[in-house]
């Protein structure tokens, strides 16, 4: 996809289904989800009063608001929409930063002690572009955080659903997520990162036994 065609329809794909309406959104166990990955990435994370923080595809930049402790907080995000709504949400913060950019070619002289990129890889044509950046832009030691949806469990209850009239009730949801590029599970986030990151930490989200998604602490290699 080239980069124009891309810019354009990943806009259209926020537009649709944005960042903040997963925290409305009808269905409960979604609500439950985004907000329980979000309270796990903050922990993990662990930002303190001395860290550079960077959020890599940001969108309404609801992660960063939750963060407390912190020097600066620098958000990125393709999508003019999202970068609107992350500024509004963000207005009470200080030391901000939001800039327009792709994080497949996300470059920066600055580098920063704790790294986010939730929920945004399964959407990019070259995840392995941003995993490449992530390193550029870490300091050492830097802690990294990345969540990846568990894509096999997710289009089995999309599919339950379905053949049994559920998402009449639980709200529209379709097989195959429109906005995602590629499907992720475990194995597959460990594949692409082999001899990039180190993983120090996988959390089950929203629990171990039910992952929807994995939030992965990792470190550079």
């Amino acid at each position: 996809m080239k980069k124009k065609s891309f810019a354009k329809w990943n806009e259209q794909m926020y537009r649709k289904h944005g960042n903040e309406n997963r925290y409305e959104h009808p269905n409960p166990l979604i609500r439950y989800n985004t907000k329980k990955r979000m309270r796990t990435i903050v922990s993990l994370l662990a930002s303190g009063p001395k860290d550079d923080v960077l959020d890599l595809g940001c969108g309404a930049g609801m992660e960063l608001l939750a963060i407390k402790s912190y020097r600066s907080l620098t958000g990125v995000d393709l999508s003019a929409t999202a970068l609107k709504e992350a500024k509004e949400n963000l207005q009470s913060k200080k030391s901000v930063k939001l800039v327009k950019g792709d994080a497949q070619a996300f470059r920066s002289k600055k580098k920063f002690d704790k790294i986010i990129c939730a929920e945004v890889l399964e959407h990019l044509p070259s995840p392995s572009k941003v995993i490449d950046n992530i390193a550029l832009v870490s300091k050492k030691g830097a802690d990294i955080v990345i969540t990846v949806p568990n894509e096999d469990l997710i289009d089995s209850i999309f599919r339950l659903f379905k053949a049994l009239g559920l998402h009449k009730v639980f709200g529209k949801v379709t097989i195959k997520m429109d906005w995602h590029l590629h499907e992720f599970n475990l194995a597959k986030f460990r594949k692409l990162v082999e001899g990039k990151l180190t993983i120090i930490r996988v959390r089950r989200n929203p629990f171990w036994f039910f992952p929807l998604s994995y939030v992965v602490k990792c470190r550079i290699k």
